[in-house]
């Protein structure tokens, strides 16, 4: 059965033809860690900012951390695997802000209509009439 999670543009690193590389969230347990998906599974999210990844029970996600300095930058230095309970864990709290519906606000301009005026009963004082 497929399913699907609301993820942050901002997570994104990279975009191939075939692939994206996908960045952990940073305030989950594998901050610094990343990962690919196929392009083909990943579309237009519930909002503007908001990507949609696609997946199933059977899929494996394979993370990887790279180095930090100047020269192993692009150098893997760890990889990990990890079930899919733990991938919606990592993502839960984002993808529940993205999803959360919004709430409906009132309107703070409250339109009334004014009581009507009897124009025979209105007085003008001398000062501002025209002589």
């Amino acid at each position: 059965m497929w399913k699907n999670i609301q993820i942050n543009k901002q997570n994104i690193d990279f975009e191939t033809g075939r692939a994206t590389l996908i960045k952990c969230p940073n305030n989950s347990d594998y901050a610094g860690w990343k990962f690919w998906h196929p392009s083909k599974l990943i579309r237009t999210g519930k909002n503007s900012y908001a990507l949609s990844l696609g997946y199933t029970d059977d899929f494996k996600f394979k993370l990887f951390k790279n180095g930090n300095g100047k020269w192993n930058k692009n150098e893997v230095i760890a990889e990990k695997e990890i079930s899919i309970a733990e991938f919606e864990n990592m993502f839960r709290i984002m993808n529940e802000n993205i999803s959360a519906p919004i709430p409906k606000q009132d309107s703070f301009v409250r339109v009334t209509e004014p009581a009507p005026i009897n124009i025979r009963d209105v007085e003008i004082e001398e000062c501002l009439k025209n002589n």
